[in-house]
Order: C-alpha cells, then structure tokens, then sequence
C-alpha cells in the first residue's frame, strides 16, 4: 500500500530517474558490445585469461600476509627489558616514567606495571584505554606515538604489542622464530643465534629483536684440594657444610611462632656474600677442633652460563623474538628471515617457529591445498545440479577472474592477505 502511494506515475517520470535509467541503458549498451566482440574473437580471450592467471599468481605471492586482521580491542601491552645484571629495584626507578607517559594520553584509561616479570630484568605493563566512542585514536595509533616518544628512553628497551587476535595464541612478541640443532652445543648455538639477531637488526624490517638464549649467568666451579685437607686435617663433607651453610639459602627446619610456621635458612650477611672474593673471609673446623682458611683448601675458577636452556622438541634450541616494524607483515618478516637463516646456520641447524608465527605458517600451508579441495567439492556439487560434467567447468572459469580483482586493492597495499578472518 505505502509503496502504491509512494512510487506514483510522476515520480517514475521524474528527471533523476530518467538520468539513472540513461546510465544503466549506457552500461548496458557498452556490455552488450563487449559481449559481442569476445564471442566473435574467441580466440584472444585465452591469451587474457593467462595473463589474467600469471598475475594472480604473482601478486599472490608478492602481497603482505598476515594471520588475521588486526582488531583495536582497546589495551596496549607495554614490555621490555633492562641490563642483563638488572633487578626489580633498578627496573622500578625507570617504568615510574613509562607508566606516567603512558598515563599523559587522553585515550588511556588506567595503566599498571609489573617489575621482575619472566626475569628479573623484566618487565610487563598494560595501558587499558578508553571505549572507542570517547577517542579518535586507534591502539594502532596510540602504540606508535608511544614507541616515538620512548625510543630514546635511557636505561630500558621498551616496545608495545596488541594482545593476540586469535583466542588460543601463546602470548609473547608476535614473531619467534625457534633455531634448533641435534648436535650443536649451546655455546656454538648463542654464536649462531646471535648473528641472527644482528641479521635482523640489519635488514630494518623489525623495532625490537632479542635473544632468549643468553651467557650471562656468573658461575664458581670450587675444586677441593683433598691432599690439602687432608694434610690439615678436614672433612671434605665439612668443607661442603660451610658453603651449604653461608651461601646457599638452603632449608633447614621449621621453626613454630605464635602459633605460626616459618622456615630456618642460614647464610652470612649480604656484605659478607655480595662478592667471590669473600669466600677467602671464610674458615672450616678440623676435626681436632682449629679453624683453617677455607680459601686455602679450594680452588675456584670463574664462568659465564646461560641464565636459561631451552629444548625444542627435545633439541637444543634458542628463539628470536622480534616486534615488526609499522607496515610490516608476519610474512615479509619470516621472508626475510628465512632468507638470513639459509646464509648463517649450517646444515645440521634446522629454523621452526613458535606462538602466532608458527599459526601463520601451518595456516598458510595449508591455504592451497584447501582452496584446491574447495573448487573439486563445488565442481562436483555443480556436476550433480546440471547433470553435466562439461558445464561447471565453465561456471568455474569466473573464479580466477573474480579472484583477480579482489586481489589488486591488497597487492597495492591497501590491506594484507589474511589466512584466517
């Protein structure tokens, strides 16, 4: 009924209407002509569908990828580092600024900072914003001005991610890349993955790179003289009570308080420990009860070991963590790389990957495969709907063409080639 009243005989001959149905009967016109041209040469087409083929593929191949489209889900996570020899206490005194920078914004809601975080040179922060109807700025927009306005933040490496777009992705830096050897040792493994690393920083795809494989732990080895002790008349079993007993925080017994429980751990004062050197202060009882000089019964010998070792599906391995640069995609940074990995590692080292990298890959392996699968099911669902095994082929033939121009706006960067949406 309203639309009888509405679309009356002088509103179908009004002039935008006319002019709208001149336009349609143009574009008609100039199909039909083109319809008729490609029906009359056939022959050219076949040239253009391959050319149509091999530029689909090449921009396939060239155009940035990613996982999934990045959301604005309103929290920017704030990580990063201090010197190797760091502490809580030393990390305290410079993410009092970041926490004070990250609060100057007028999209940041609250903020929070967690000191000792994974390690004690660490640290984690978040910077929860405010709901998208009172900013204008995006996470994306507000994680760059804070990189910009940090980058020459004196003490700290700092960088920012977004929490994972997926439910079910680890969480840690978007791109870990794991270098794995059967028989390396972990020392020749910290040289290799080092030069990654520098590779890396080198090729300027990336803000933030590091290496979770590090010998930066100090360590005693004490040898005990048994010739000497037992010249002088010592226990060796005594000479490991002593070493036990002022420098190992270890357990001995439980004491009772009101009513409560607490733990008895012996050592010596922090002054009395803070250095090698002050075992030399040290001194052990001989079993006919005089004190000998601890320093004069061992031998010590310095080194440096990895804070941490990691295995890799039981093989020794250390990961290269890495924040892109702005307008860098997961895919151009494995490229490259992998590329880096084919120039430094040797043949008995092997690259795998971890957290949304290692979803990116599978995912992407398997994107063919799955495409290829998808056209059989729909050409065999058409074949049973036409009763015919020649007629799907040609309703098949729009697929590459269709494909072709989605494929132009993403090849000129106006987004990313996302495997999961």
């Amino acid at each position: 009924m309203m639309t009888s009243k509405m679309l009356n005989k002088q509103i179908l001959q009004g002039a935008m209407v006319i002019k709208i149905d001149n336009v349609i009967s143009r574009v008609t016109h100039h199909y039909q002509n083109l319809l008729a041209t490609v029906l009359n040469n056939r022959l050219l087409v076949w040239p253009l569908v391959v050319t149509f083929l091999v530029s689909l593929v090449f921009m396939f191949t060239h155009t940035a990828s990613e996982l999934a489209p990045q959301e604005d889900q309103g929290v920017v996570i704030l990580m990063g580092q201090g010197p190797s020899q760091a502490n809580t206490d030393y990390l305290s005194q410079f993410t009092q600024s970041l926490d004070k920078t990250i609060n100057s914004y007028p999209e940041t809601e609250m903020s929070m900072m967690v000191n000792g975080y994974q390690k004690d040179n660490q640290f984690f922060g978040l910077g929860v914003l405010k709901d998208w109807d009172s900013r204008e700025a995006s996470v994306k927009d507000i994680m760059t001005r804070f990189q910009k306005d940090t980058v020459d933040f004196p003490g700290l490496q700092v960088f920012t991610i977004s929490p994972p777009d997926l439910p079910g992705t680890s969480q840690g830096l978007p791109f870990q890349m794991v270098l794995k050897t059967p028989t390396g040792t972990y020392e020749e493994l910290y040289q290799y993955a080092e030069q990654m690393k520098e590779y890396a920083v080198e090729s300027g795809k990336f803000i933030y790179v590091q290496n979770d494989l590090e010998f930066n732990k100090p360590q005693l080895e004490i040898t005990i003289n048994r010739d000497k002790a037992a010249l002088m008349n010592v226990n060796a079993q005594e000479i490991g009570n002593v070493l036990t007993r002022y420098v190992s925080e270890g357990f001995i017994n439980y004491f009772a308080l009101n009513e409560r429980s607490y733990q008895v751990i012996t050592q010596v004062k922090r002054s009395d420990r803070s250095s090698w050197n002050d075992i030399d202060h040290y001194y052990v009882r001989s079993n006919n009860g005089t004190m000998v000089p601890l320093a004069a019964l061992i031998a010590i010998k310095q080194s440096v070991q990895p804070s941490a070792v990691d295995q890799f599906q039981q093989l020794n391995s250390a990961t290269i963590e890495a924040k892109m640069m702005p307008g860098v995609s997961i895919g151009e940074a494995y490229a490259v790389m992998q590329a880096g990995a084919k120039q430094i590692l040797p043949a008995s080292y092997a690259t795998d990957s971890s957290g949304q990298l290692r979803q990116y890959v599978q995912e992407g392996a398997s994107l063919v495969s799955t495409f290829a699968l998808a056209l059989v099911i729909i050409y065999l669902v058409l074949a049973a709907q036409f009763e015919s095994f020649k007629d799907p082929l040609i309703v098949l033939t729009s697929v590459p063409l269709s494909i072709f121009g989605a494929m132009i706006p993403l090849y000129l960067g106006v987004d990313t080639l996302n495997y999961l949406h």
